[in-house]
């Protein structure tokens, strides 16, 4: 009974994004941000899936590069409340079907393999944020089940540090059952180990409640950092913020392995 209401909200709001996509060109003729119908439109869609969505701190004032350690699709959308489509994407979910039609028309800029293609991720990232816009990164470049991120990739950083805006570390948390001891983690909320985007949808539909905790912590300003530095310093806040300051291990890649992490990973 849950899931058979819950989909039929999904689906409502599934329509009603159709119906809003080719009015987002317009309604930024008239003025509307263009990240805010999207951030309505998460506003609605999570609650209808059963998530719930607790912020703690503040947001940095736009422009900002955010940066957020990576758990699952659901990151996007509780980030999406504040941000709509403020996103940098793997290159895949443009092909998805009305989702990817609804993160291009709200301005998610993707992020493909390759120098010339990172070249022009760079370049859209410093035109969306010259324009006024924050965006958020995951910096991991993939999703985990663990509480803490793993290594953090430090190209992405680059924009904020040729444009001078800060760098705003997001926290990300779903907190397991009170009595679940094993997981790190909500276990219905990584999205990992290949489950198609549907099935991990309707176990999250099928699920009572599901909250994921959002920290905003200190900005951190990019003058000055190189962005190995700024990689660095963003992990260890969102560790801090989950509970474990002064974590351990090395941050972020140094400079000429990140190409060859990436050959290694696929």
């Amino acid at each position: 009974m849950r899931i058979a209401y819950r989909s039929c909200c999904v689906a409502a709001l599934l329509l009603a994004a159709v119906l809003l996509r080719p009015l987002l060109a317009p309604l930024a003729l008239l003025g509307v941000p263009r990240w805010w119908p999207a951030a309505v439109w998460f506003r609605l869609f999570l609650p209808a899936i059963g998530v719930h969505v607790l912020e703690r701190g503040r947001l940095a004032a736009r422009p900002a590069l955010l940066a957020a350690n990576h758990v699952s699709w659901l990151d996007i959308a509780a980030l999406g409340t504040r941000l709509g489509g403020g996103f940098v994407s793997k290159a895949e979910v443009a092909t998805w079907p009305l989702i990817g039609w609804f993160a291009t028309g709200t301005g998610t800029v993707y992020l493909s393999r390759g120098a010339h293609q990172t070249q022009h991720t760079h370049a859209a990232l410093r035109q969306r944020l010259r324009n006024g816009y924050s965006i958020a990164v995951f910096p991991e470049g993939t999703t985990t089940a663990h509480r803490l991120p793993h290594l953090f990739h430090s190209r992405l950083f680059a924009a904020a540090i040729d444009d001078g805006v800060p760098v705003q570390p997001v926290a990300i948390h779903y907190p397991p059952p009170r009595d679940d001891d094993r997981h790190e983690q909500h276990p219905v909320a990584p999205y990992i180990d290949a489950v198609s985007f549907l099935e991990h949808l309707l176990g999250v539909m099928a699920n009572p409640r599901l909250t994921v905790e959002i920290t905003y912590c200190q900005p951190i300003p990019a003058a000055g950092r190189d962005r190995r530095r700024l990689a660095e310093e963003t992990r260890e806040a969102i560790c801090a913020a989950l509970g474990a300051p002064g974590h351990a291990g090395r941050h972020a890649l140094p400079p000429g392995r990140e190409r060859r992490a990436r050959a290694r990973t696929g």
